[in-house]
């Protein structure tokens, strides 16, 4: 039984790693681009949160205050890394943008997956494909990555 269960671990990470690799492939036009100085960027990753870097205070008013009428502390913490990490270069941002989105197909599969069998359905090769197929499209449709 210890080889089935070894081979079933298998397929699931082989089955992420394809599917991270999709996502890669269908975002891969993104790493090349700039920052959106007439969206959001220039007050949502560029802005006095992000640049003071972790000081006490700082990490006190993330958490705190809200800015431009927005209370997103921990997307502020992950802009602080990333500036503290590699300044502002988009690369880095518009990577960690698409490593966020494969973390949330990710547990998407297994919300599906949990969500068949809590409804009766076993966990059968016809719910992994479900779940899978929900997660692909998900993943590799341009609207759902912001």
């Amino acid at each position: 039984m210890k080889k089935r269960n070894s081979i079933v671990n298998l397929r699931f990470l082989l089955g992420f790693l394809l599917l991270y690799g999709l996502v890669a492939v269908c975002y891969s036009s993104v790493f090349t681009n700039g920052f959106l100085d007439s969206w959001d960027d220039q007050w949502m990753v560029m802005n006095v949160f992000t640049e003071s870097g972790f000081r006490m205070e700082n990490l006190i008013a993330v958490f705190t205050q809200s800015y431009k009428g927005q209370y997103s502390p921990l997307v502020e913490l992950n802009y602080m890394v990333l500036y503290g990490l590699f300044g502002y270069d988009p690369f880095w941002f518009h990577l960690m943008s698409v490593v966020w989105h494969c973390g949330c197909a990710t547990l998407l599969f297994f919300l599906i997956r949990r969500l068949l069998e809590m409804s009766g359905q076993s966990v059968s090769r016809k719910s992994l494909r479900v779940a899978a197929l929900a997660t692909s499209l998900f993943a590799i449709l341009v609207v759902s990555l912001i």
